[in-house]
């Protein structure tokens, strides 16, 4: 089985959603950047090898800071779950 992993530095950006204006059909700048961001992480990891092709199998981990209000607690080794935006899904 084939596999490549790799790391996108920077906290993870939700997609934003399109954007209507001046006639047309947009992406948020932010986007954009974040998905350049994405692309550029997979092509260094693939190392000139040729893409997948077939189903593939995706995990993301995602890494965020702690909120300030968790961080003043006693037990900062207690779990914590991101509950906020970005979710999962975007």
């Amino acid at each position: 089985m084939l596999s490549a992993s790799f790391e996108v530095p920077g906290l993870p950006i939700g997609k934003g959603r399109a954007r209507f204006g001046n006639g047309r059909t947009y992406t948020p700048d932010k986007t954009v950047n974040y998905e350049a961001n994405v692309a550029l992480a997979a092509k260094v990891a693939m190392a000139g090898r040729a893409p997948f092709e077939g189903p593939v199998r995706l995990t993301v981990i995602a890494g965020f800071p702690l909120p300030k209000g968790r961080r003043a607690t006693k037990n900062r080794s207690a779990p914590y779950w991101h509950t906020s935006r970005p979710d999962m899904t975007n």
